[in-house]
């Protein structure tokens, strides 16, 4: 009489645990950046562009306008589909996953390059 047991069994139940552990901790990650990145707030004034990040004030980011002036805004597909985008300034990306990046990038273009008053 032979019996056949799998060798292998086991070895596949902790796979199986640390597949599920690493989804865990995937998700526990992008939790965190979702609710980084619900926390941080552009302002734009007539001279900078401030950043606060976090649920700390100490967290701020202050960019010169002046040093702003190649400032692009590129959408992947999903960023379109999605409404979000990244803030380019001489091709290295400054700010990712923007909501409303279009209306950002024509506040700071504005702020940047204000239209003459026209007296009549």
């Amino acid at each position: 009489m032979a019996i056949a047991t799998p060798v292998i069994s086991h070895g596949r139940h902790q796979s199986v645990t640390i597949v599920w552990s690493l989804t865990a901790l995937l998700a526990v990650g992008l939790l965190l950046a979702i609710v980084r990145w619900s926390k941080t707030y552009l302002v734009i004034t007539n001279q900078r562009l401030l950043v606060f990040s976090g649920r700390s004030p100490n967290n701020a980011s202050i960019l010169p306008l002046d040093g702003l002036k190649g400032v692009t805004v590129h959408r992947s597909l999903s960023g379109r589909v999605m409404g979000y985008g990244t803030l380019v300034h001489e091709g290295r990306a400054i700010y990712h996953f923007l909501v409303f990046p279009e209306q950002i990038n024509l506040e700071l273009q504005e702020s940047l390059f204000p239209r003459p008053v026209r007296e009549e």
